[in-house]
């Protein structure tokens, strides 16, 4: 996925926004992406409609393949287009893993 390096949550919440904006924008059928992913319609919608908090890394991995496949030149567009949430993402992302290292820091004991 255009290698941003985000964690799950804000993965999670970019191909919510690739997905709402392929459906409404580019009239792409949700029963016929969820068919094409392998997931359940219910499951798609849910996620579409953040009922899903985050995805797992392997659904999110199935979600982003598939799309890149099948709409790669739409995503590239629509990836230029929302560069500053991209990056918005991409620095929440970068703060969650900071915060993350500095808790396991503290939590490593020190030998004297």
């Amino acid at each position: 996925m255009r290698n941003y390096y985000l964690n799950e949550q804000c993965r999670t919440e970019y191909l919510r926004m690739l997905m709402k904006t392929l459906i409404k924008k580019y009239h792409i059928n949700l029963s016929s992406l969820a068919r094409g992913i392998g997931l359940s319609p219910t499951f798609i919608n849910d996620f579409v409609s953040m009922e899903h908090r985050v995805a797992k890394t392997i659904t999110l991995d199935r979600i982003e393949t598939y799309l890149d496949d099948l709409y790669d030149s739409i995503i590239t567009d629509e990836s230029n287009a929302n560069f500053a949430v991209i990056e918005e993402l991409k620095n929440r992302s970068q703060e969650y893993l900071y915060e993350v290292s500095k808790k396991r820091a503290k939590k490593i004991p020190l030998d004297s």
